[in-house]
């Protein structure tokens, strides 16, 4: 769970991203069941990809953009556009019973009570999305992890 994304590069051009869309086309790729829920707008560019899995999409004007600059091996981060928040409301009933749950934000688009919506799920979370804060002109910087221990005792596994 978590947003799809564009990436826009150098040039003009846009890569589809997002931890949520990797880990399902993934995860489908495998063989796996997969399913992703997520918030794009319909300038989403991988919406092509997303036919091959199940996919919950909670509408948005625009698709959760970010633009990068590289500088002496650095990278400095950019949001532009921002999907649709996600919320437990929109996780289809029948997707409850997973076995296995990837809480993947980007942007502090998933709360982390979504985690209680997985009784007899093993769940594994990357926290990149709650680890970042941005200001008005969208650059990203990182920022304190709050309120995440109840996240933590209901995950098997953290990527960071």
């Amino acid at each position: 769970m978590g947003y799809v994304t564009h990436d826009h590069v150098e040039g003009g051009g846009v890569r589809i991203g997002g931890a949520a869309l990797y880990a399902s086309l993934t995860a489908g790729r495998l063989g796996k069941q997969a399913a992703v829920l997520t918030s794009h707008g319909k300038d989403f560019a991988g919406r092509q990809a997303l036919q091959v899995i199940a996919a919950k999409v909670v509408p948005a004007p625009r698709t959760t953009g970010f633009r990068h600059i590289y500088d002496a091996g650095r990278r400095i981060q950019f949001v532009g556009e921002e999907a649709g928040p996600l919320s437990v409301g929109d996780l289809p009933a029948a997707w409850t019973s997973a076995h296995l749950v990837y809480l993947c934000p980007v942007l502090h688009e998933v709360p982390m009570e979504m985690a209680a919506s997985f009784p007899r799920a093993w769940i594994g979370v990357a926290p990149q999305g709650w680890l970042r804060r941005w200001d008005k002109g969208g650059r990203v910087r990182p920022c304190g992890w709050e309120g995440f221990e109840a996240l933590l005792t209901r995950s098997r596994m953290v990527i960071v």
